[in-house]
């Protein structure tokens, strides 16, 4: 039934043809009822209209059927919370309980243990029969075996002092100026290590005069002139380095090598010697995991100075020995490597696994190479050629004016030239045969010297 203004209609929706026709329609409100006449047409639907009739039908039964099973399963879900709340509930009760039971147990067994005596583990210490075994051990902590390298090194006067010399002792003198730990190494740490007693007392007059605002510049001055001869020895320079590493005094130490390292490496690769060091000497690095990942991290993946290190690995693995390596260095073969910006960053490596030892030996074999070889004055190298050429060696034709040092054959293309045990390098510009030497350059440090002709006998 549609009400539309003054019109109501009727559909019927299921009718037969038969039933057409006019019909008496009776119709009621609040007013009062009416008769009215209206006409039954009987009009057939299309199927689509067929199917649309009967999904209103559908739905007009399913909804109150869908809607009462909603309403059972809300229900149905709202006990099933309500149950797994109660249970959660009980739940916890239970573990309360039970926590409140295990804190029990541990207050009293933590009652009974505080009533026990703590047991105090004795840590193991190396017994050493002497103090100089004591400073071996110290001083080559890490290393494979020990290297007295000191002495390899030439005798220095007095009169040929440099503080470049002795970093064990500026290391001490920092320590000393920076701290209250002086007097401690001059009366319970240096006995330790040394036997000498003139170590000590030299030592302890330095100590002395630092307290008494004596200036370093002085210190020299007195060492210059002999008064602390046994402080001026090279193998005592690494064991005061490994003291005051030892009372924890690392920075002053690294500070010391620092600064001696940049007055250095304006002239020698101290920083790349100290690195070649630690990989031949040392026993706590992998040179796999030195090269591949330390030297990457610490100087950059792409940087020359790592492309250069790993040329050295390639180098090592084939039996070069570190003096050949050095010498292709200060050749300019490399040339990132030589910098002096680039020792630096060697040492710090070296500093890091440990062995500050080495970069001290170091520091100090290039001082003494510098103090003693490089100032060799003409009548010197040709006092010494004129003796060593009966033994050794034939010279046709040699350059005058500049001074020569005595050398020897080692290998066919790495020469080493030696006066008082000092090593120069050689490099062959023009080579007729291994033995046949024409126009050679030799270098010591900074200075260079040309020899036209020199014939170098094979040496076995």
């Amino acid at each position: 039934m549609r009400v539309r203004n003054d019109k109501a209609m009727l559909t019927v929706v299921q009718a037969r043809p038969e039933m057409k026709g006019e019909y008496t329609c009776r119709a009621v409100n609040s007013e009062g009822e009416i008769f009215s006449k209206a006409t039954l047409e009987v009009t057939e639907l299309t199927f689509e209209e067929k199917l649309k009739i009967d999904d209103e039908r559908y739905a007009a039964v399913h909804i109150q059927h869908a809607a009462e099973q909603m309403k059972e399963k809300e229900r149905e879900r709202a006990i099933k919370i309500r149950k797994e709340h109660h249970e959660a509930l009980e739940r916890l009760k239970v573990e309360k309980q039970e926590r409140s039971v295990q804190l029990q147990k541990e207050l009293k067994e933590a009652k009974k243990k505080a009533c026990k005596k703590p047991l105090v583990e004795e840590k193991k210490t190396r017994v050493f029969s002497s103090a100089t075994e004591r400073c071996v051990a110290e001083v080559y902590t890490n290393w494979k075996a020990p290297v007295t390298l000191e002495e390899r090194y030439p005798t220095i006067q007095p009169n040929e002092f440099a503080p470049n010399q002795i970093p064990g002792v500026k290391c001490f003198v920092k320590v000393s100026e920076t701290s209250i730990k002086g007097e401690e190494v001059v009366k319970d740490i240096a006995p330790q290590f040394f036997e000498e007693k003139e170590v000590m007392q030299e030592l302890s007059q330095i100590h002395t005069m630092l307290k008494s605002n004596v200036k370093v510049n002085e210190i020299w001055a007195k060492f210059r002139a002999g008064e602390f001869k046994t402080l001026l020895q090279p193998k005592i320079q690494p064991a005061l380095v490994k003291i005051c590493e030892h009372i924890g005094h690392q920075r002053n130490v690294s500070i010391v090598l620092a600064q001696e390292t940049q007055e250095q490496a304006k002239k020698h690769p101290v920083g790349l010697k100290a690195f070649l060091r630690m990989v031949k000497h040392a026993k706590n690095i992998k040179p796999d995991t030195l090269f591949k990942e330390i030297v990457p991290r610490e100087m950059g993946l792409f940087s020359s100075t790592t492309q250069e290190l790993t040329k050295i690995s390639q180098m090592i693995n084939q039996g070069m020995e570190t003096e050949e390596i050095i010498a292709f260095c200060e050749a300019g073969k490399l040339p990132a490597l030589k910098k002096p910006e680039s020792q630096q960053p060697l040492i710090n490596i070296v500093e890091k696994h440990g062995h500050s030892v080495m970069v001290a030996q170091v520091l100090v074999e290039e001082a003494y190479r510098e103090a003693k070889y490089e100032k060799v004055t003409t009548e010197e190298a040709s006092e010494v050629i004129h003796e060593e050429e009966k033994k050794t060696v034939k010279v046709s034709k040699i350059k005058s004016g500049k001074p020569i040092p005595t050398f020897q054959l080692f290998s066919p293309f790495i020469y080493y030239f030696q006066h008082f045990s000092s090593k120069c390098y050689v490099t062959p510009l023009n080579c007729a045969t291994e033995n046949n030497v024409e126009n050679i350059q030799v270098r010591q440090g900074s200075k260079e010297w040309n020899i036209d002709w020199v014939w170098f006998p094979t040496i076995t």
